[in-house]
């Protein structure tokens, strides 16, 4: 499921936009911890994509530009992947993997 992050996130922004994108119009995500904001900041960096963080009802976020949002689609899914294969890696360390993850059933 998570290997399809970027496609359906995709999909969603072509149904809402008709598959117009426009650099006026910013999307973002939440930003859950440190780890993830400093991931963020290095894959927007080193694909040169403009952004910029502010906080939204309590909850700090990434903005950038939808024109933007296919590329940043596949790094969302980067990230998200990257992270939970790091939280899997420290639960078997530390004893507490599960059989199997939310997602991983199916595969």
């Amino acid at each position: 499921m998570l290997e399809d992050q970027a496609e359906v996130l995709s999909i969603i922004r072509k149904v809402q936009y008709d598959g117009n994108l426009d650099e006026k119009i910013f999307e973002s995500a939440i930003v859950q911890g440190q780890e993830f904001k400093e991931r963020y900041i290095d894959e927007f960096e080193s694909a040169s994509i403009p952004f910029f963080f502010d906080t939204v009802n309590g909850l700090e976020h990434i903005f950038w530009s939808q024109i933007h949002g296919p590329i940043v689609d596949k790094i969302r899914q980067k990230i998200n992947i990257q992270i939970r294969e790091k939280a899997r890696q420290r639960a078997e360390e530390e004893g507490f993997a599960p059989i199997t993850l939310i997602g991983e059933a199916d595969q």
